[in-house]
């Protein structure tokens, strides 16, 4: 009977199923700018581990494909310290590559763009425009070979002292392969690896993007669900160059040595991030109707392209809508339910708290942040940030940590500023207040469901407090305490119709 009872325990144990959770972290100064990871694990532990495994990867990647590191195989490599044979598998996957979208692109991208570049950062330097000479000089250094593979013996022969650039490329590999890592964890059954807004999702994970309208950077263009696979954002809204009063994007066409000028915004969804970061780049130079046939003839290939007048196209396997009547994509964003589902219009969220006075000399008033996430840990809302207004810096970055982690990422994939428009000065103790209308940063009406309000403050030369509470938003008026710390002296928020008390 107990041999019995054991064996239906044994039975039962064997096949319970974990079910995943969505797990995500963030770090800063990876690569030079914002890392995003999303897994959905069956345990924080998995979770945990595969984070650890993204890190490693990249570490690993980044000595080898750096062209800062002094140290790394590719410099060493192109400063011509690396013997010729026996180069690494994932040098000879980078020069393959290239010369792979070399030829898909009609040579479109191109690592050999560094002698373009340095013409215009040249030009910017000196205020004065490339000569139609300088350009054609340029051109004709880009189109020598610069280096000669022979996998056979796993050797890659520098030809000439031409400056490369693989950065795109590389990042977006690098994505590839620290997602590869991270799905290599037991336990882990989804994963998504953002550097910088480079991203892919693998397995389970299934998540939205949103791409920025390139005229108003701050607004949603569309956003689109994705899953299995990888997507990338190339436009001259961001970066250029500018001679007198004329900008010039960073984008450059190898092929002419001049600035993109027709396509403002080149968003591309491939299999793998780098295929996705190149192509956005070459996309970006490239005639209209050749990037569309191009994605034509790849079935995991599509492309949305912002032309300069303003003008949307996409090729037929991007996923989303199409408004017959403007020619442009219909925007989605993440409350598109019915309408019942979404926040009251009549109701608002009032938020009070307290700064407290800390006693004692050289007392600085703290940097405070109140902001709204979602139950996918992403941030809907921020509603106060009292930084240092005066010659900031990044400090503002690095004390208020949980804040910049969930907006500094928003901030870099979709090119709206949320220190430039929400910031102001530090306040000194006392009581205030902050409403919430149940609008999101782009002004979309949010779902009713839960929600996440953070509380953070830093103070120079002082303490790190943070406070959250979970929040139901639904039909019911509520009243909750979010407690206090050495830096809040005391929180509470009310969920009303608009214009009543509790």
């Amino acid at each position: 009977m107990l041999r019995t009872a054991l064996s239906l325990v044994l039975l039962i144990t064997s096949n319970t199923v974990l079910a995943a959770e969505r797990f995500a972290f963030h770090h800063e100064a990876i690569l030079g700018t914002s890392l995003e990871l999303k897994f959905e694990a069956t345990t924080p532990e998995a979770a945990t581990l595969a984070e650890k495994k993204v890190l490693e990867e990249i570490a690993r990647l980044s000595a080898i494909y750096s062209t800062w590191d002094s140290t790394s195989e590719m410099r060493r490599w192109m400063d011509g310290e690396q013997a010729e044979p026996n180069v690494s598998q994932e040098m000879l996957d980078l020069f393959k590559m290239s010369e792979e979208l070399w030829t898909t692109t009609e040579g479109a991208f191109d690592p050999r763009i560094g002698h373009a570049i340095a013409l215009w950062k040249k030009a910017e330097k000196e205020q004065v425009l490339p000569t139609p000479d300088a350009l054609k000089s340029a051109v004709a250094a880009i189109k020598e070979q610069a280096w000669r593979i022979d996998a056979g013996n796993k050797s890659i022969r520098r030809v000439n002292k031409t400056p490369l650039t693989f950065d795109g490329l590389a990042k977006g590999l690098i994505v590839d392969k620290a997602c590869a890592a991270a799905m290599s964890v037991a336990g882990v059954e989804g994963a998504l690896v953002n550097i910088g807004g480079d991203l892919k999702l693998a397995g389970t994970m299934q998540d939205e993007v949103t791409i920025s309208d390139p005229k108003s950077p701050a607004k949603p263009l569309v956003t689109v669900d994705l899953s299995g696979l990888a997507i990338a954002t190339s436009g001259n809204y961001e970066r250029g160059f500018k001679v007198g009063n004329e900008s010039f994007s960073h984008i450059l066409d190898p092929r002419s040595a001049m600035p993109a000028q027709q396509v403002i915004s080149s968003s591309v969804i491939a299999e793998n991030a780098a295929f996705a970061d190149a192509l956005a780049t070459a996309f970006s130079v490239l005639p209209v109707e050749k990037s569309l046939a191009i994605c034509k003839n790849e079935p995991q290939l599509a492309c949305l392209l912002v032309t300069r007048d303003g003008t949307v196209v996409t090729s037929p396997g991007w996923p989303d809508n199409i408004n017959p009547q403007t020619g442009k994509p219909v925007p989605k964003d993440r409350d598109h339910s019915p309408e019942s589902q979404l926040w009251n219009a009549n109701a608002e969220l009032k938020i009070d708290f307290e700064i407290n006075r800390v006693e004692g000399r050289g007392y600085r008033r703290p940097y405070v942040a109140v902001w709204i996430e979602d139950s996918k840990q992403r941030s809907v809302r921020t509603l106060v940030l009292w930084l240092q207004t005066s010659n900031p810096g990044p400090r503002w970055h690095r004390d208020l940590k949980r804040w910049y982690k969930q907006n500094g990422t928003k901030k870099l994939a979709s090119g709206s500023n949320l220190i430039g428009t929400i910031s102001a000065a530090t306040k000194p103790a006392g009581s205030y207040k902050t409403l919430w209308n149940g609008k999101d940063d782009n002004g979309q009406m949010v779902k009713k469901g839960k929600y996440t309000v953070y509380m953070e403050a830093a103070r120079e030369h002082g303490t790190y407090q943070i406070l959250s509470k979970e929040i139901v938003i639904g039909d019911e008026a509520l009243s909750v305490d979010i407690g206090t710390n050495v830096e809040i002296k005391s929180a509470q928020m009310e969920y009303l119709p608009k214009g009543s008390s509790k």
